[in-house]
């Protein structure tokens, strides 16, 4: 698993400059080159959540030889 920044923008709320990640699961020994992906983000409508939340869905996908990655998006939209 690797944390990779994708990307920024400003926070809600306060305006400063927010990084996004997203956490990258490969399989174990993996050799291929080309593999599917499955891209998970967290429910929370945009108010509340984190990736760290997708991570068990990412493992179970992964088991099954995906790439899986878990993103951030800028939460506190109220």
């Amino acid at each position: 698993m690797r944390k990779v920044l994708f990307g920024s923008g400003p926070a809600v709320g306060n305006g400063q400059t927010q990084n996004l990640y997203m956490t990258v699961f490969e399989p174990t020994g993996d050799l291929l080159t080309k593999r599917p992906v499955v891209v998970f983000t967290f429910g929370g409508s945009f108010v509340t959540g984190e990736r760290s939340q997708v991570y068990d869905m990412c493992l179970e996908f992964v088991r099954m030889g995906y790439v899986a990655v878990a993103t951030d998006y800028r939460v506190g939209f109220f």
